[in-house]
């Protein structure tokens, strides 16, 4: 059984992805009884250790940016050459794969109501809201696996009104709020209007 070099990482400090790739390198190392795994683990330790004894002036921390709203913004990490062609991995061709942020099932006309059409509720446009009220409005739910798999379609459907409802809503309340009024014999709003 080929024994995995380690790296030494003496001369800086580890990032938290590395320090996720050396754990990951351990856990295999112990997993597969290799005799180079108290050595990894060790490696792993001092790098820990190493983290830790930072002194606060020399650490980074990032600073969230947040709009007028409190709401974050996105700042992504990887570069748009990054984040637009997948790896090339060695099952696929040679033929790089372009990512799509935008799901399968949403057409264009979809994506163009909704960057037209921006004014509505909050809860129709903020998605993780509208999967929580799903979950929120479901008796049955149950924190399993198996139910989520089976339930991710109806989780997944939007309920959207579109705006002739929502207007169509709107003026059948006034109406019934009118004539409300209007049948009250000593309203104030008999004399107003």
């Amino acid at each position: 059984m080929p024994i995995a070099s380690s790296v030494s990482h003496e001369h800086s400090v580890l990032s938290a992805s590395e320090l996720n790739k050396l754990e990951a390198q351990v856990l295999r190392a112990e997993f597969a009884n290799r005799p180079d795994a108290q050595a990894l683990r060790r490696e792993l330790e001092s790098a820990r250790k190493k983290i830790v004894s930072i002194a606060p002036s020399e650490r980074v921390e990032p600073v969230p940016v947040i709009d007028g709203f409190g709401r974050m913004y996105d700042i992504g990490s990887r570069s748009s050459s990054e984040a637009t062609i997948q790896a090339e991995s060695l099952r696929s061709s040679k033929r790089p794969k372009f990512e799509s942020d935008a799901p399968d099932d949403v057409s264009l006309s979809d994506l163009v109501r909704q960057e037209r059409f921006t004014a509505g509720r909050a809860d129709q446009k903020d998605y993780d809201m509208m999967l929580s009220q799903q979950i929120a409005g479901d008796r049955a739910f149950v924190n399993d696996t198996d139910y989520l798999d089976d339930e991710a379609q109806r989780f997944a459907r939007k309920r959207m009104r579109d705006d002739a409802m929502k207007r169509q809503f709107a003026i059948q309340g006034t109406c019934i709020y009118r004539t409300g009024l209007e049948n009250v014999v000593f309203s104030q709003w008999a004399y107003t209007c």
